[in-house]
């Protein structure tokens, strides 16, 4: 009967065919020739080599040689030289790029001339061999520098920074002058959808210095005082020449009259001084003129005035004196030679007296607040000097009203202007 045990020598490259006959055991061996291994260049690293670049223009230098390990068919092997002329590598080595690219520079242009070329990266996408026989793929972008990083700083106080994209920004330095925008203005009185242009408004652009900018007014041109701009909610409306705008004629049919109807004032005539002789004229006088703001209220035209006659003017003769204007509305007298004249009136002595309007201004419209009282008197070398004392209207009581429109809730209302009651005003509704 017989055994067969097949198992590695250990010694050797052969095998042990253990046949069981009366105790003996005989050894088996691969045959002669049987391949057991290869390898690049000999057993001991020697071979032939060629020099070969990869896709990236790079040398390297690989063996073409392969060897053969081959059993002996005693246990043993031996190597054979397989090499012939333009055979392919056994493998290549590390590094040997087969296939991608490598992208190492960045070429800007800043915008006031200062280019150039500046390497920022490496920007890598490859296949490359591991040198076992394996492969590695392998992309990204490495060696960059970080943000901010300054490329030039000699344009206009500027700096050119490299970003993390490869892109690059030019910063200018705080308070560096860019450029000037101009902005339209508008005003809404009926809507925010129904604009009215009423001017623009220009802006200088300073850089911030860190890649922003910041913005300072620089100049207006608004629309003059009276310039239609439109229409709406029954009313033309008209630029104020400030930026802003007032409401003009009323044209819907509310009963009221129409805006700029004439209601009172606008009487004129002759101002004069009392004399023992009679009245004498020194000047000429016009009264304010109120109009219809088409909304049941008035403003007033802000146009009275007093027009002396210059200083030195004869107005008359009484009593032995001529008299002339001060150019203020008074007088002053001198002897006329006639012998009639008992010499000079004395200090303090009444002559005549007068009365002007004192105004305010309320959105480019004049109104009257009070009134200055003032009596001419003697001052006793045949002139005179005035004396006289303002009262203003009483707390409260209204000077001028206007009809508005909040922008923002669409909303009509009056405004009720009111004298403070010491010179100034204030608004209710």
């Amino acid at each position: 009967m017989f055994n067969k045990l097949l198992r590695t020598n250990g010694i050797g490259n052969g095998f042990v065919d253990s046949l069981t006959w009366g105790g003996s055991v005989l050894p088996y061996y691969p045959a002669y020739g049987t391949y057991i291994s290869s390898s690049c260049g000999n057993s001991a690293g020697i071979g032939q080599y060629d020099v070969v670049t990869d896709a990236l223009g790079t040398q390297f230098s690989v063996s073409v040689e392969v060897w053969n390990q081959l059993a002996d068919g005693i246990g043993g092997s031996f190597w054979t030289d397989s090499y012939t002329s333009n055979v392919s590598p056994c493998f290549y080595p590390y590094g040997y790029v087969y296939d991608g690219f490598v992208n190492t520079t960045l070429s800007w242009s800043a915008p006031n001339g200062d280019n150039g070329t500046f390497v920022w990266g490496e920007h890598w996408d490859v296949n490359y061999y591991d040198g076992t026989g394996g492969s590695i793929h392998e992309d990204g972008t490495f060696n960059q520098y970080e943000y901010g990083y300054v490329i030039s700083s000699n344009d206009a106080a500027g700096h050119v920074v490299n970003l993390q994209n490869g892109n690059w920004a030019f910063w200018y330095g705080y308070g560096y002058y860019l450029d000037q925008e101009q902005q339209s203005v508008y005003v809404y009185p009926c809507s925010i959808v129904t604009p009215f242009y009423v001017g623009w408004n220009s802006y200088d652009i300073f850089a911030d210095g860190a890649g922003g900018t910041y913005s300072s007014f620089a100049d207006y041109s608004y629309e003059p005082y009276g310039t239609f701009i439109g229409n709406c909610g029954d009313y033309n409306y008209y630029s104020n020449g400030e930026g802003s705008y007032y409401q003009g004629e009323y044209t819907g049919e509310t009963g009221y009259p129409p805006y700029g109807t004439y209601l009172s004032g606008g009487n004129g005539g002759n101002y004069t001084i009392s004399t023992a002789c009679g009245d004498m004229i020194v000047g000429d006088y016009w009264d304010d003129v109120d109009y219809a703001d088409g909304n049941g209220g008035y403003y007033n035209d802000g146009t009275s005035y007093y027009n002396y006659l210059s200083y030195g003017t004869q107005v008359g003769n009484c009593g032995g004196y001529n008299y002339f204007s001060d150019g203020s509305g008074g007088y002053y007298t001198e002897d006329d030679g006639s012998g009639g004249g008992g010499g000079c009136p004395s200090y303090g002595t009444y002559e005549s007296s007068g009365s002007y309007n004192l105004t305010y201004q309320i959105n480019n419209v004049t109104v009257n607040i009070g009134t200055y009282n003032y009596d001419n008197l003697a001052d006793g070398n045949c002139g005179s000097y005035q004396n006289g004392s303002t009262t203003w209207y009483s707390y409260g009581e209204e000077v001028w009203q206007e009809t508005v429109l909040d922008p923002y809730s669409g909303i009509w209302f009056t405004l009720h202007w009111r004298s403070d009651g010491n010179g100034g005003v204030y608004a209710t509704l």
